[in-house]
């Protein structure tokens, strides 16, 4: 009897919250189309927004035209990423479902094809999970077997890397149940977020010399014991002295503090949780939550601009400045651009809608914070 009052108190506060702010979100879902509301990576290059379907869509979206244009790639687009302020895409060939190679978009409109010819080679059920294009460097692709790195070899020839991952990624990160949302170099290894909504999330750690997969954050015996029995507390419960990974939605280098990296945490399912955490070295510390209504802020995005790291919330903008000290500016009007509603009112970022977190969760539209 006690547990279903918890439950009835529950769905009484979730119809409150749907009540309360359901309008902030219920105008731009209402006008997303199919293929804006599926969006699961946005990309400014080119001085472009560049939008990415679940499906393998490409879109571009220029700010001055107000309009947004679908792009033919020469396949389904598996990940894009900024690679030098242009455009990289992985893209599928259309007769090969194992093949995939990597372009580059021109600044005259035409597809690069970065490998010269020489093809991606993956099992079907493996599946590209993401592409981390790292600021200096050449792109990384994650698999569910393994990893590659794209290259130049010895004559300066496009060549390939691939190291087997150990273990391989557990089946649950085929293409849909999981949303990989970063992917971000830690050295001799590749961070790699993700999120499966209220079933929880996480981060990998892969060690691009041996291809060892393991969690991000090392876990006590105390907080092992807790995962096993179900106790661990959601993010932003400020009472519980453990801080756990949960629903990771970015991942930034920390500033001035190499190694260490900020983690963006969020998830909406009848009501909101989330945190901003630190991650040292395996070590996850908890910098800063807010409680909102009868719970906490939700982060969606992170990005780390002009030395201070940027989050977007379900209620606005939050700038973690290096003294610690955080500012927050509430959500800004969005504007419907080709189905997509949109915000570039800051020449820093641009801000998106998706409502790709539904698959998972009772989220409904989340914003991205996409670095300019």
């Amino acid at each position: 009897m006690l547990r279903n009052s918890r439950i009835f108190r529950i769905f009484l506060a979730a119809i409150a919250f749907g009540a309360l702010h359901g309008s902030a979100f219920g105008e731009e879902r209402a006008a997303l189309d199919p293929d804006a509301g599926s969006i699961k990576r946005a990309v400014f290059a080119n001085d472009a927004l560049w939008l990415l379907t679940d499906d393998g869509r490409l879109s571009e979206l220029v700010p001055d035209k107000g309009k947004r244009t679908e792009v033919t790639a020469l396949g389904p687009v598996a990940d894009i990423c900024s690679s030098g302020g242009g455009l990289s895409a992985l893209v599928q060939k259309k007769d090969h479902a194992d093949r995939f190679t990597i372009f580059e978009f021109t600044i005259d409109g035409q597809w690069a094809d970065v490998l010269n010819g020489l093809l991606f080679i993956d099992r079907p059920e493996g599946g590209p999970q993401a592409m981390l294009c790292p600021r200096d460097g050449e792109p990384v692709i994650v698999t569910r077997e393994e990893m590659t790195h794209v290259g130049t070899d010895y004559f300066h020839m496009a060549a390939l890397w691939r190291q087997k991952l150990k273990p391989a990624l557990d089946k649950k990160f085929m293409p849909g149940p999981v949303l990989i949302t970063a992917a971000r170099d830690d050295g001799d290894a590749t961070l790699v977020g993700y999120t499966q909504g209220e079933w929880g999330g996480g981060i990998l750690r892969i060690d691009r010399r041996t291809g060892e997969v393991r969690n991000a954050q090392t876990l006590s015996d105390r907080q092992l014991k807790k995962l096993h029995d179900g106790s661990a507390p959601m993010p932003g419960d400020d009472s519980a002295k453990d801080v756990w990974l949960g629903n990771v939605n970015g991942i930034e280098p920390e500033p001035d503090k190499p190694g260490c990296f900020i983690v963006a945490q969020g998830l909406v399912h009848f009501m909101p949780d989330g945190e901003l955490d630190e991650l040292c070295h395996g070590k996850l510390k908890r910098l800063y939550s807010k409680r909102f209504e009868r719970s906490t802020v939700a982060f969606f995005g992170l990005a780390n601009i002009g030395g201070e790291i940027w989050a977007v919330g379900i209620d606005g903008l939050y700038r973690m400045k290096r003294d610690g000290t955080v500012d927050f500016k509430p959500r800004p009007e969005f504007h419907n651009v080709g189905g997509v509603w949109v915000n570039f009112d800051d020449p820093r970022f641009v801000l998106v809608m998706t409502e790709i977190n539904r698959r998972n969760s009772l989220s409904g539209a989340t914003p991205l914070l996409v670095p300019r």
